[in-house]
């Protein structure tokens, strides 16, 4: 699998929009689940399904993961079985470098973990 650490340009690009956005980041956590992590306090998230995952269900999974190990961290956004991890990675760099401001990146990657875990969540 491709290096995911926070020198990925997956991680590497989620820092920017970090440091725009004037983000106190910590290089011990992903940079892309810190960017979830910041995303979840600007916004709330509704659960488009009662089975599927809600705001408190997507903040405590990333509150998780900021004490995993960067790499790992990062590999769970990429854990959706429907698609191959580089695909996952490549569309969620493309979404990251094509997002118009922080919010948006952050969106797009709390987006990414709301997918994983309503792939991962009982029909």
């Amino acid at each position: 699998m491709t290096d995911l650490s926070n020198s990925s340009p997956l991680n590497r690009q989620a820092l920017r929009w970090l440091e725009q956005a004037k983000v106190e980041t910590s290089d011990q956590q992903s940079y892309l689940v810190q960017l979830a992590a910041w995303g979840l306090e600007q916004a709330e998230i509704q659960s488009s399904a009662p089975n599927h995952p809600d705001h408190h269900d997507l903040s405590s999974a990333v509150e998780a993961l900021l004490g995993a190990d960067p790499q790992r961290a990062t590999e769970w956004f990429l854990e959706n079985p429907e698609l191959e991890p580089a695909e996952q990675e490549s569309n969620l760099l493309s979404d990251l470098q094509q997002a118009a401001n922080p919010e948006e990146a952050a969106r797009r990657t709390v987006e990414s973990a709301y997918s994983v875990m309503v792939a991962h969540s009982p029909t």
